[in-house]
């Protein structure tokens, strides 16, 4: 595929969307977007729009292989933000487009959300905003306060996930930008902890809505001398009664509670008169920041006249009588009169209803687009009074956030008349009405051309009242009010301990010494104060495999089934934890990566993860991962083996690394490899290094006692379903003397055939999957090990870290000549033919006075003393901790 046949353009951010088109020259290709390098797979893929093919069609290129995509955005991005965009096929990656673009989205159950929380938290003057849900429309006041704080100081908003919506976040403020932590319910005990980890508590905290799980909130984000105000806008009693919420922590029950904390709250913000009448208080109204400089200005005459509401549209703001009202009045009037209700429509039916009766509709509008919706429309309209219906709690209390953000975009707003609004008539721009004088004041919105001005309603005003019920704010609120709360089974606990946890491929950590188990090893012995941890994942597709295949002698499931079962439980070996977590499909992976990380303390400032590409469910892990310190090590390269999806392989390859701090390959071979075919890119070459195999000698290995026997015993241990030259073994077998006895160590599933061959041979012996522990203690009663390799293009991108073992325990070793063999080696001899390694291996055990004396005792005086490492592995170990300490 040609470079220059690769175009593409990223060209809007909406509703949590990234959209563009790309032309590729070919068909069956993959996507993967990076903003500020951190990946994103999860596309829609469109057939191109009418533009982008009139656009091809001028440069000659064939719309055939062009597309156009939706990227979903679920992380927390706000301002100007570096985006790319890469094209996958089977053999390469291409940069298609590198673009600015402002990205404004927020993903609050994001365990970076946490860390997010923290820095905010840790400034002395930073205020806690909480609201007892974050996925319905509650969470739009506490944005209201956060908007008010934010010019002046440093806010985050707080909030439950009671799972209103299928969102973790009400909908029209996924693209706000702001800080925001949703806690599932089920969950709050762990959050609770992981505040008190991260110190997550401030001195001033504004409570928004007084449900009894916003006081919950106050009690796990606060200390002792906490100063808390108590925000209103709402009945919350008459809303709690509701027969849905009658079981629930938010429901009227629980609202008895809530109403004798509330009672004892001195510093209290309403945002109508009516509340204030009830409750007291200082008046903070709905604010908005002004935004007449960029929006249209009114046209006078306007030519067609439309009325707007945007906002959650429920039955008792009455939209249907406005719009059959105004449709009268188009008819009878000189006017053109819409009406048009754009929002989140609850009921669904609602939205029929409310179109049949005359009215335009437009679905959700993010808190980017509403400014822009604002400004197309001539007048605001809040809702519209209910015929023949006295006022009741909800309706007495409730004062519209729309009058707000018509004030904001310089349009008139009509209001209908109520106990909430009675002190607003007169403000300037807002027009109170009734249903027999509506007529009358649409006609004067129609035609007001004074410059409407926020006033009361600017964050300004609003701030100054805020500082007026800090000042206020009882120091003692949390010790006396709140004393009646449970304290989410919290307690202070010890400090965090610096933390490297590492993502294995496979489910083997433990079993053969792999790179993973020397890294972890190595590190361990180097800090011994921090913990470290494998992690795997395993399917239940994966386990129901393994235990399909625990009576197959030559597979090494059964040694798999076995220590994933201690696994479960946490299996130590060498200081080192190995566990994993099991995916059934009943919870998504990042549920359960989610719990695992805040139940064992893993927080961004105290942990380091090395990833091994492949992982299962790779992009999940990424995203729980999101501002942790990720470093990849890759130490195979499956793309050369693999007979299909290599498209896939590589889109994962292209997003682990994309978002690694440093990446480390096990071959010079390999990393230019992946250099070459741009799966790394080229300003990210810094960030590279080779680190060759290494063996260290776990501490806790211990030796059992055994005699030398008679036989000269030599050996091969590893996988021998791949790279085995069965031809070089069977000649070996028909040289060696009659007291010299070949044993085969491994798991042999697919060359089960080859390996029943040559087991057929008097002198060649096949003893099954060994763990490494186990194989030590045989090691030392052999003379020495073979490696029959052959090349292929598997083992052009290894080094066999079996050499790196036997060197260090001392076992001197014959190998076939193939890459990634260390040439420092001392015990290794490298054999450039079958006829030289036949000619090594009759020397050796020719050779040979006593059996197994040299082993033994090498292996002892090994196991007796610490590996001395290598510089660049010493290096590689000390890089992590750097990284571990910028955490």
């Amino acid at each position: 595929m040609s470079k220059s046949n690769i175009i593409g353009v990223v060209d809007s951010f909406e509703k949590g969307e990234l959209s563009g088109w790309c032309h590729t020259g070919r068909e069956n290709i993959n996507l993967v977007l990076a903003i500020e390098g951190q990946p994103f797979t999860e596309v829609k893929v469109l057939p191109p729009r009418e533009d982008v093919i009139a656009h091809l069609d001028s440069k000659g290129l064939d719309p055939k292989y062009a597309l156009s995509f939706n990227f979903s955005i679920d992380a927390n991005f706000c301002g100007s933000k570096q985006i790319k965009l890469y094209a996958i096929t089977d053999d390469r990656s291409y940069l298609v487009t590198s673009k600015e673009m402002t990205i404004n989205c927020t993903a609050p159950e994001k365990l970076s959300a946490l860390s997010a929380a923290a820095d905010i938290a840790h400034d002395a003057d930073s205020v806690g905003i909480v609201v007892w849900d974050g996925t319905h429309n509650p969470i739009g006041r506490a944005k209201v306060l956060y908007d008010i704080i934010s010019p002046y100081r440093k806010a985050v908003i707080i909030a439950f996930n009671f799972q209103f919506s299928d969102k973790s976040l009400w909908e029209p403020m996924i693209t706000s930008g702001i800080p925001v932590v949703t806690i599932p319910w089920a969950m709050r005990d762990s959050y609770a902890s992981a505040f008190k980890d991260l110190n997550i508590a401030f001195n001033t905290i504004w409570a928004c809505k007084p449900r009894y799980p916003t006081f919950e909130l106050v009690k796990m984000v606060s200390h002792s001398e906490s100063k808390i105000i108590l925000d209103i806008d709402d009945s919350e009693r008459a809303l709690s009664a509701s027969e849905a919420a009658k079981f629930k922590p938010y429901g009227r029950l629980f609202n008895l509670e809530a109403e004798k904390i509330l009672s004892e709250i001195n510093a209290i913000s309403v945002a109508s008169k009516s509340i204030q009448d009830h409750f007291g208080g200082e008046l903070v109204r709905h604010a908005r920041k002004s935004h007449h400089s960029s929006v249209r200005s009114r046209k006078f005459p306007p030519e067609k006249i439309t009325i707007g509401f945007f906002g959650t549209v429920r039955p008792h703001k009455n939209l249907v009588g406005a719009a059959k009202a105004i449709k009268r009045l188009s008819q009878s009037t000189e006017y053109d009169v819409e009406l048009l209700v754009g929002g989140h429509f609850i009921p669904n039916a609602l939205r029929q209803e409310i179109e049949n009766a005359g009215a335009t509709t437009t679905g959700s509008i993010d808190a980017d687009s509403l400014v822009s919706k604002l400004s197309d429309v001539d007048v605001v309209i809040t809702g519209f009074p209910e015929p023949g219906e006295n006022e009741n709690e909800i309706t007495e209390f409730q004062i519209s956030s729309k009058i707000g953000d018509a004030l904001s975009v310089n349009r008139p707003v009509l209001v209908p008349f109520g106990a909430s609004v009675s002190d607003l008539d007169g403000v300037p721009g807002v027009f109170i009405f009734n249903k027999e004088n509506f007529e009358e004041k649409l006609n004067q919105a129609i035609s007001y051309r004074e410059e409407i001005e926020l006033g009361q309603f600017s964050l300004e005003e609003n701030y100054k009242a805020f500082e007026k019920l800090e000042n206020i704010a009882k120091k003692d609120a949390v010790e006396g009010c709140l004393s009646s709360l449970k304290n989410n089974g919290v307690v202070r606990r010890d400090e965090l301990v610096p933390s490297l946890v590492l993502i294995w491929k496979q489910h083997d950590s433990g079993m053969y010494g792999r790179r993973v188990d020397q890294l972890a090893r190595t590190y361990k012995r180097k800090y011994p104060s921090h913990r470290v941890i494998i992690l795997e994942m395993m399917s239940t597709d994966q386990y129901k495999s393994y235990r399909g295949e625990r009576d197959l002698c030559s597979a090494d499931s059964n040694l798999i089934l076995d220590r994933y079962e201690q696994k479960l439980n946490g299996f130590v070996r060498a200081g080192v934890e190995h566990i994993t977590i099991p995916v059934d499909g009943s919870k998504p992976i990042k549920e359960k990566l989610d719990g695992f990380l805040l139940k064992n303390r893993l927080h961004a400032s105290n942990s380091t993860f090395v990833i091994y590409p492949l992982i299962s469910s790779y992009m999940h892990v990424l995203k729980c991962l999101r501002g942790y310190r990720i470093i990849s090590d890759v130490v195979d390269n499956q793309l050369s083996w693999a007979k299909s999806n290599q498209k896939n392989i590589l889109a994962q390859y292209k997003s682990i690394l994309s978002c690694s701090d440093k990446i480390y390959f096990n071959s010079e071979v390999n990393k230019n490899f992946f250099i070459e075919n741009h799966i790394v890119d080229p300003w990210a070459v810094g960030k590279l290094s080779v680190v060759q195999n290494w063996y260290d000698i776990p501490e806790d290995v211990t030796l059992e006692n055994q005699k030398p026997l008679d036989e000269i015993k030599v050996f091969y241990s590893g996988n021998m379903n791949d790279r085995i030259d069965w031809d070089l073994v069977r000649k070996l077998s028909e040289v060696a003397q009659e007291n010299v006895t070949i044993y085969m160590i491994g798991s042999c599933k697919r060359a089960y055939d080859q390996l029943h061959d040559i087991c057929t041979r008097k002198n060649i012996r096949y003893l099954g999957v060994l763990d490494e522990y186990d194989l030590i203690n045989f090691a030392k009663t052999c003379a020495f090990a073979i490696m029959p390799h052959v090349e292929d293009d598997v083992s052009s991108y290894m080094n066999p870290l079996k050499i790196e073992m036997y060197e260090t325990l001392g076992i001197k070793c014959i190998a076939s000549s193939v890459p990634g063999i260390n040439s420092r080696l001392k015990n290794i001899t490298v054999c450039a033919s079958r006829d030289s390694f036949v000619e090594k291996f009759v020397e050796y055990t020719e050779s040979i006075d006593r059996v197994g004396k040299v082993s033994f005792n090498s292996i002892l005086s090994k196991l007796n003393r610490k590996t001395r490492l290598r510089k660049d592995v010493l290096q590689f170990v000390k890089g992590i901790r750097a990284l571990n300490a910028e955490a």
